[in-house]
């Protein structure tokens, strides 16, 4: 496991939390599990994309700073990708949780998720998937990545929904598988309320969907 950190001009001491993690987590020969990177402050595309061009892995997990993953994760959505070499991601069910970690929903969310197989069309309707639930595999990633004139798995132009946008690109060049337990827990934050946090996020997700349709079409 390669977990790399990517530091985007935080002012909150990450540095020094991440340092004692690479000094316990290193082998004897001096190689490194976890990789800190510090960027200036340059925004999410920016911090994702160079996160990917500093890993080397051929599956690629991603975790957004605010959200956190169940133990079992990631052995769950190995052992599933592991049965089908034509799959490009695998998600999970997930739990909305408030600032210290605990559930404030009633039990798992989208058990019946309809993005599983080949699902770039239902996804195109509606973003389904919460992408710190996600493991994509990396050539499905710069494939998707390299048919873009900007050549970039995140797509400069786009400040929110960027990740949606990848996973529309990813759907067209594999199947999705879904594992319905809630293995990822999704924090909600209420600095600006419910309601305005879903129609800003419906009109970045509308301007996805018309970007996707107009370049591969519906």
């Amino acid at each position: 496991i390669e977990i790399i950190v990517i530091d985007d001009g935080s002012t909150d001491h990450t540095d020094q939390v991440i340092k004692q993690y690479i000094d316990r987590f290193g082998d004897p020969a001096g190689n490194r599990y976890i990789h800190y990177i510090h960027q200036p402050k340059q925004g999410v595309v920016a911090a994702r994309n160079n996160g990917l061009s500093q890993s080397r892995a051929p599956l690629v997990a991603f975790l957004d700073s605010d959200d956190f993953w169940d133990k079992h994760k990631l052995q769950r959505q190995l052992q599933a990708i592991r049965m089908d070499d034509q799959v490009a991601a695998v998600h999970t069910s997930f739990r909305y949780v408030d600032k210290a970690g605990q559930p404030t929903d009633d039990g798992p969310q989208r058990l019946d998720n309809p993005c599983a197989g080949d699902c770039a069309a239902a996804l195109l309707r509606e973003d389904v998937i919460i992408f710190s639930s996600v493991l994509i595999r990396r050539r499905a990633i710069e494939k998707a990545a390299a048919a873009q004139e900007h050549g970039q798995a995140f797509a400069p132009g786009l400040t929110n929904a960027q990740d949606y946008d990848l996973l529309l690109r990813v759907a067209l060049l594999g199947r999705f598988i879904y594992i319905p337990e809630a293995l990822t827990f999704y924090r909600q934050h209420d600095t600006h309320g419910a309601m305005g946090n879903l129609k800003q996020a419906f009109g970045y997700h509308c301007q996805v969907q018309r970007r996707f349709a107009k370049q591969f079409g519906t």
